[in-house]
């Protein structure tokens, strides 16, 4: 019986998670050519990561190499999405 409710389980986490995926990329998807104001609250390696008053992570790629963002608001033009 244990066994059954974990196939299940695992089946609708699976099914959730496909619903979520193509839910948030279809909202992000309209944010392409937008401009947003974002906190830069991250760096790992030579890229810089915020998060926007809406709480979404933004990966910034063309950051100024000589300049650390860390605690800066900078504009930044969405040009790519991904789900998450």
């Amino acid at each position: 019986m244990a066994i059954f409710y974990q196939k299940e389980k695992t089946k609708r986490k699976e099914n959730l998670t496909k619903i979520l995926t193509k839910t948030t990329l279809k909202n992000n998807k309209k944010l392409i050519g937008k401009t947003l104001r974002v906190l830069v609250d991250e760096k790992k390696n030579t890229r810089y990561f915020g998060r926007t008053e809406g709480n979404k992570v933004i990966e910034i790629l063309n950051a100024p190499k000589n300049k650390n963002l860390i605690g800066q608001f900078v504009n930044v033009e969405i040009t790519e999405i991904s789900p998450w």
